[in-house]
């Protein structure tokens, strides 16, 4: 029921992040994956955090895992070339929404499915591996074979055709298996959730939930655990106060079978007190974030990762109500604890990195958070790509650094990475592009490059104007900050031009609303 611990991040991101998936089980004992993925064409970061994976022991059919094939595709040129699909067979890039990219709406860049054309490739080496390796053929999971195989290559529409092909064979058969009918809702409600299909995998999960209660009972640890499921799927719907009662009523459960102090329990109070943090009930997240760091500490010790996951989430609690100083030290630990434990380069680890850098951007200790920022965001481009979420992340707010000590020349660069990023993953029309842009003006024009800064400012109000429409208050916002610009240069007649433009969208507006 549980994934790895992968710790929240306190920086506010430029992007949303993906839902990680969760593992799919334990490697295979004695499994010759490690020596195939050294002899496929990997760059050196890439083919150091796969084999970092199988040598922690997981799972190589783990999404995690074959995240790292899909990442090539954002690695720089001068590192790997991958190969070019043919657009006209199936797996082109006009098929490519049948593949799970890192992110939803990067599956229509030709980059994204290049990249996952890619992964498919080396999956195929390392499948016989995995199948068995030394230690003879793999056991056969409850599951068909080939959804597992299938969702480990990100082919999650196909391996959802390939459940439900499943489920209708199920109810066809002569002694029909409730329990298992449960099962494959379950396994279905995931596949659609790792889609992004949330609305979809709700009732799923939904009736999932109520036919387990009907067959195994409401106490029950997999009744339970589809619970817990359906409060996670309902915190990322945004349904606080449905994800709230049904929490409640997990630990209530947990507590009553199971006992206040297992670690089933703790875990789901840890999930309730996330909830009420979110919905703004702080004294009593504050209560439980502690309880539970208490207990975590009492039974898994002080450097287990769910111990440390716990202080992480205390600390951003205490970020979030403004207690700076008591965050900046319970994340310094945590930064410690983690480099021991993980590392220094371990994902967990530079966004902790992260999270103690915006801390101290916060409390405007600029040098320091600098030198953080810098070292997280090299490090997360060799591990994640450029266009990562948590690299963009890393790059912006070290311009904002740059910039709160007067280096814009030094500003320019992360800007300009941030940008590409943005524009690589999201399109030009973005509103997170249209800011990139404006930042890099911004930056452009403080070191007196004026046709250079005029030509972004217009880009960026041309977007603004096609993505918000003509009377958006950023649209305004924009033309105010280009007819400041052309004001300044001694160019009155072309920004009074823009005034005129702005007074007749407001003059329409006006109209539109007396209709």
């Amino acid at each position: 029921a549980y994934g790895p611990v992968h710790l929240r991040a306190g920086v506010p991101m430029c992007m949303p992040r993906p839902a990680p998936d969760s593992p799919l089980g334990p490697a295979p004992a004695g499994s010759g994956a490690g020596a195939v993925v050294d002899e496929l064409p990997l760059a050196p970061a890439h083919r150091r955090c796969c084999n970092d994976g199988l040598q922690c022991g997981g799972d190589p059919l783990w999404p995690e895992f074959f995240r790292n094939f899909s990442r090539l595709g954002f690695l720089s040129s001068n590192e790997l070339t991958l190969p070019s699909p043919d657009s006209s067979t199936e797996e082109g890039p006009e098929r490519c929404d049948d593949a799970l990219p890192l992110r939803p709406d990067v599956a229509r860049r030709d980059g994204s499915s290049r990249a996952l054309l890619y992964a498919e490739s080396c999956f195929e080496k390392l499948e016989p591996s995995l199948r068995g390796g030394d230690s003879g053929p793999r056991p056969e999971p409850a599951a068909p074979r080939s959804v597992r195989l299938l969702k480990a290559q990100h082919s999650l529409g196909k391996a959802e055709a390939s459940l439900r092909d499943e489920m209708c064979r199920s109810q066809d058969a002569p002694h029909f298996d409730q329990s298992g009918a449960v099962l494959h809702l379950h396994r279905l409600a995931d596949l659609l959730s790792a889609q992004g299909r949330l609305s979809e995998a709700e009732p799923a999960l939904k009736q999932a939930l109520a036919e387990a209660k009907q067959v195994f009972g409401t106490l029950h640890p997999g009744t339970l655990d589809i619970m817990f499921g359906l409060t996670c799927l309902l915190e990322a719907r945004g349904d606080l106060p449905a994800a709230e009662e049904l929490c409640r009523c997990l630990v209530e459960a947990r507590g009553t079978t199971l006992g206040q102090d297992h670690l089933d329990t703790i875990r789901s109070m840890s999930q309730l007190a996330r909830i009420l943090e979110a919905r703004m009930k702080l004294d009593e997240a504050e209560k439980l974030h502690k309880g539970v760091l208490e207990c975590k500490e009492k039974q898994l010790g002080p450097d287990h990762l769910e111990t440390l996951a716990s202080v992480n989430d205390v600390a951003i609690y205490m970020e979030s109500r403004g207690r700076l100083a008591g965050a900046e030290r319970l994340t310094r630990h945590l930064l410690e604890s983690l480099t021991r434990v993980l590392g220094s380069q371990h994902p967990d680890t530079l966004k902790c990195t992260n999270n103690l850098a915006f801390l101290l951007e916060r409390q405007e200790k600029c040098k320091e958070a600098e030198t953080l920022y810098l070292h997280a965001a090299e490090h997360l481009e060799l591990l994640f790509g450029a266009f990562h979420d948590e690299t963009l992340c890393s790059w912006y707010h070290l311009a904002c650094v740059y910039e709160a000590q007067g280096k814009i020349r030094d500003a320019e660069m992360p800007y300009r990475k941030v940008l590409d990023g943005c524009a690589a993953t999201l399109g030009f029309e973005h509103p997170d592009t249209l800011g990139s842009l404006y930042n890099l003006a911004a930056a452009v024009e403080s070191q007196g490059r004026f046709d250079e800064a005029e030509s972004l400012y217009r880009r960026e109000l041309a977007g603004c104007r096609l993505v918000h429409g003509p009377w958006h208050e950023h649209t305004h916002g924009s033309e105010g900050n280009l007819i400041r610009f052309l004001e300044a240069r001694g160019k009155k007649h072309e920004a009074d031009k823009i005034r005129d433009v702005r007074k007749q969208a407001q003059i329409m507006h006006r109209r539109i609303v007396l209709l």
